[in-house]
């Protein structure tokens, strides 16, 4: 009896451990695709005001050229 009590906290516990490790990595997961699309996200950004000011730069250079 006390083993199969024994066994049975054993598999409770193993469980309960799988359950926080797996929380953990989809936290984790999360945590990076997260990181990942804010960074996308900066790039994007960046990228989109590099080539605003290449454009504002363009048209200030085709007046002066007129």
């Amino acid at each position: 009896m006390n083993a199969d009590i024994k066994d049975e906290r054993l598999q409770i516990h193993r469980k309960m451990n799988a359950d926080i490790k797996d929380e953990r990595l989809q936290i984790h997961r999360k945590m990076n695709a997260d990181i990942k699309d804010e960074r996308l996200q900066i790039h994007r950004k960046m990228n989109a005001d590099i080539k605003y000011d290449r454009i504002q730069d363009n048209s200030k250079h085709s007046h002066m050229s007129s």
